[in-house]
């Protein structure tokens, strides 16, 4: 995916696989590449195929923990927010949450509106 995709965006879903833990290595990069265009923007992360067996899953909780531990204190000190979700495209489980999420802290952020309880 080319950068220029970043340009101008609030905020950014980027996924991982649960079954890959090489794809779950690969999100501080798309992390980065998505802050140099847009540093104070609202990030989720967001763990697909958590329908799938957890026999399968290859990330465990303590993997996801240790990477946002990492990529949490830069991201929130230059105004951004981080926040990680499990979802599956095959079930939709999640999604509208990962989306209604990212809506809602961009609306509260650039609206001035004031937070829902969660």
């Amino acid at each position: 995916m080319t950068k220029s995709f970043f340009k101008g965006a609030a905020g950014a879903i980027i996924v991982y696989d649960v079954t890959n833990a090489k794809s779950l290595g690969n999100i501080a990069g798309w992390v980065e590449d998505f802050r140099s265009h847009n540093p104070d923007g609202v990030i989720i992360v967001a763990g697909n195929k958590c329908d799938m067996p957890p026999e399968k899953h290859r990330v465990t909780d303590e993997d996801v923990d240790d990477v946002m531990s990492r990529m949490r204190p830069k991201i929130e000190a230059d105004g951004g927010a981080l926040v990680h979700m499990r979802v599956s495209a095959l079930t939709g489980e999640g999604v509208q949450g990962a989306f209604s999420s990212i809506a809602l802290q961009l609306a509260e952020r650039h609206l001035g509106l004031k937070p829902l309880s969660r």
